[in-house]
């Protein structure tokens, strides 16, 4: 009788560790982008020559967010050392705050016009994006705390 109790025990705990095994996510996990249609469109038409799927990462920094909101985030974003795995396009860039972000980066594309607002792409503010097998994934919203969680979980 211990046997048959025992046994259940084993088969038990396997299964509650099968289910909690299944039920995490590691926080890498790749997300589609859902707008990413709409995305393409527009690097199709503001930046018809770019590519950037050799990239690991994109940053989409539009200019209309207030400085007082995003300005903790784009100091941290200046003191990333590998930056050669990122694109960052600037969208209206009005203000003297995105020269001191952008130079700090190899690739940068600046959309003057505000292109981006004429497609549905769900970017309101400060985005961040994985590159991974010509797709984007894990649309995150910035703040300077969320980006710290990225470069944690990203190791840059």
């Amino acid at each position: 009788m211990k046997c048959f109790s025992l046994a259940n025990s084993f088969y038990l705990l396997l299964i509650l560790l099968l289910i909690a095994n299944s039920s995490c996510s590691k926080s890498t996990d790749l997300k589609p982008y859902e707008y990413e249609e709409g995305f393409l469109n527009y690097m199709n038409d503001a930046f018809a020559e770019t590519t950037f799927y050799d990239k690991d990462y994109l940053l989409v920094l539009p200019d209309q967010a207030c400085l007082a909101c995003v300005g903790d985030l784009y100091q941290s974003i200046q003191s990333i050392q590998d930056n050669a795995n990122f694109l960052v396009i600037w969208v209206q860039s009005k203000s003297s705050i995105k020269d001191t972000i952008t130079s700090n980066f190899p690739i940068v594309l600046k959309d003057k016009e505000g292109v981006l607002q004429r497609y549905e792409t769900n970017i309101g503010g400060p985005t961040f994006f994985k590159i991974e097998n010509n797709q984007l994934f894990n649309q995150t919203n910035l703040n300077a705390e969320i980006w710290k969680e990225l470069s944690i979980i990203y190791q840059w």
